[in-house]
């Protein structure tokens, strides 16, 4: 049950004073615990008109706005797109919802529990349409927090391209992806050099020989 609070501290007023205009009466009672109605009645001991606020006003969604929200509510929080959006413009989390709901797009669980499949190469990816969103990459970009350029590749380092492992991916160029997989076509030879990796003509396959350890 929300505590009441009997006297307001001089930090707690300016908490009020600061945010007020941007923070909803229910927000504030959420952060001292206390009731809405509790909250209403400090915030107007203060000498703080809320009806001048005029909270219920219609906020007109420009292209702009509007695009901003279908790119990222699946990822974001409703009162974060609400704050980009400016509080102080109307925006609140129950208006980004309402809006959300107006046009009719999927669900946040539908999309990030899109199917991941498999292409020919390995490389796990999403559809969106007809159009391919490699899951590597996309780990990568929200790491670096940027979209990765066309000539920037992501490496696997343990050569399994499923495995998306943050830790098992590298950003690099094609000079250097290339030098990457030189340098383990030069292990492999290496390791066929020293009879570790034999080829069966039969499978037409490459296999490991692993040593096998002796007593003593």
């Amino acid at each position: 049950m929300p505590q009441n609070i009997k006297k307001l501290k001089p930090e707690d007023v300016d908490f009020i004073k600061n945010n007020y205009k941007t923070m909803s009466v229910k927000e504030l009672a959420v952060y001292f615990h206390i009731s809405n109605k509790c909250m209403r009645g400090k915030i107007e001991r203060l000498g703080i008109n809320l009806s001048e606020l005029n909270r219920t006003k219609r906020v007109e969604w420009d292209d702009e706005d509007i695009n901003f929200l279908i790119k990222n509510y699946p990822t974001m929080a409703y009162d974060d797109i609400a704050t980009y959006l400016g509080k102080e413009k109307g925006y609140s989390k129950s208006i980004v919802y309402r809006k959300l709901k107006s046009l009719n797009l999927k669900k946040k669980r539908e999309i990030l529990n899109a199917k991941i499949k498999i292409d020919e190469y390995g490389y796990k990816y999403t559809t969106k349409g007809t159009k391919k969103f490699y899951t590597h990459r996309i780990k990568i970009e929200k790491l670096l927090g940027k979209k990765l350029n066309s000539n920037e590749i992501v490496h696997h380092i343990d050569c399994d391209k499923s495995n998306d492992d943050i830790n098992n991916l590298l950003v690099c160029n094609s000079s250097e992806h290339k030098l990457l997989h030189y340098q383990l076509e030069n292990i492999a030879r290496e390791l066929i050099q020293n009879g570790l990796i034999k080829f069966d003509k039969k499978t037409k396959k490459y296999l490991l020989i692993l040593p096998t350890r002796t007593k003593g």
